[in-house]
């Protein structure tokens, strides 16, 4: 499993998150954390504002999958949901000062639960937040298969 963030050149509604399991073997309990700066796309970051931890809870993907997200179609939204009732009336990740992942904990087949950053992949047997009050909804992805697939030949 890894992840990554694709920026291509234009606007930050071109941002894509790409999630992939690479294994011929399906993974559960999937959650992509994010370290969400809040406020206007436009902002100046500024060192003493802090990030905001949101989870985009994926609950499985399939093998040898890569899944993709785009950052317009991905909402904040929080736990309990208060007087918001459609999913448009939550703000975009797109529109957000910063962003970047985390942290991602899966599940692998066996049972064990894992997590991934940028640096490492350790095991781990609960998910990094809990409670989840910050969850990331999302309306569109698209699913390919994953390019290096363990256990294709090559």
């Amino acid at each position: 499993m890894t992840f990554w963030v694709e920026h291509p050149q234009g606007r930050r509604e071109n941002v894509k998150l790409h999630v992939v399991n690479r294994s011929p073997d399906p993974v559960s309990e999937v959650q992509v954390v994010l370290r969400v700066l809040r406020g206007s796309a436009g902002a100046a970051f500024r060192e003493s504002e802090e990030e905001e931890l949101w989870v985009l809870p994926l609950a499985s993907l399939g093998p040898c999958a890569e899944t993709v997200y785009l950052a317009p179609t991905m909402r904040l939204e929080v736990v309990p949901r208060n007087n918001r009732k459609s999913l448009d009336e939550w703000p975009k990740l797109s529109d957000q000062g910063f962003w970047r992942v985390g942290s991602m904990y899966f599940v692998d087949s066996s049972g064990k639960g894992w997590i991934r950053t940028s640096e490492d992949l350790d095991e781990r047997s609960s998910p990094p937040v809990d409670p989840v009050t910050h969850i990331i909804s999302w309306d569109d992805e698209e699913v390919d298969k994953a390019d290096l697939c363990e256990g294709d030949s090559r």
